[in-house]
Formats: C-alpha cells, structure tokens, sequence
C-alpha cells in the first residue's frame, strides 16, 4: 500500500503552502514512485511565492524486496545508494520493473535463513505477538479477580 499526507511548509519568506508527501511506497506496485523519490520529488519543492528552493526532510517507510524499512529523505545519492542496498534501483539508480522487484521479493522470501534483514523482522513480529498475547492474558486474569 502507499500513503500519501498533505503537509503544511513554512518558507522563510513566511509563506505556508502546502506539499504533499508519501508516507509509503509499496515499490513493487509503483516503480514510478521510486522513480521520483531517486529524482528528489518527494523532498525537494519551491516557495510558490518567493522560488526559494526547499528540502523537506522526513521519513519514508519503503516496503521493498529486503523488507519494510524506514527511511530519511535527504540528498539524492545518499538516497540512491540506500535504494540499491535495497535492491529496489540498480548502481545507477535506474528503478527495478515492478516484475524485477516482485522477482526479488519471491526469492527473498523463499530463502529467509539467507537473509538476516528479513529473518529479523519475523522474529520481532513473532516477539510482539507473543508480548501482546500475554498482556491480554494477564488482563483478562485481572478481570476475572
């Protein structure tokens, strides 16, 4: 799934606008996404008042083929570089095809022992269902009393 959010930019010429933002991408579904984050799309803009050029820094959550991963915005080729450890762009930030990425994840997930990433995701999943498995065990033994 993506998500995107409207947020509200305050220039230093005072003006406020608002920009929106994608608080996911599902990279596999929208390879032209990927497309525009490598190109700064996501978090670069201009003042419409003043033209001031804009950074806006924030996080992404980027479900790829190495997992669901959490990721600052900032320069372009620190982006490229985290994007290729991801396996979601080539070495030179050329986006995978959905069919590429698709092709990655089924691998990933067929060789979970192989891959620390992902194998550690399932064992914090696994750990959070049991911690909440609990809790509602020791909240309905302090109903009953």
């Amino acid at each position: 799934m993506t998500i995107h959010r409207w947020i509200s930019i305050k220039c230093p010429c005072n003006h406020v606008f608002d920009f929106m933002l994608p608080q996911s991408i599902t990279t596999w579904l929208y390879p032209e996404m990927v497309q525009t984050l490598v190109d700064g799309g996501y978090y670069q803009t201009s003042c419409p008042e003043c033209r001031k050029a804009i950074i806006i820094e924030g996080e992404l959550m980027v479900n790829a083929p190495q997992g669901i991963v959490l990721i600052r915005t900032g320069p372009p080729e620190e982006l490229k570089e985290i994007l290729y450890r991801l396996e979601i762009v080539d070495e030179t930030g050329k986006p995978f095809s959905s069919q590429e990425i698709s092709d990655r994840l089924k691998h990933n997930l067929n060789n979970l022992d192989d891959n620390p990433f992902l194998k550690k995701q399932r064992e914090l999943f696994e750990d959070q269902k049991n911690f909440l498995a609990k809790f509602k065990k020791e909240e309905n033994e302090k109903e009953k009393k």
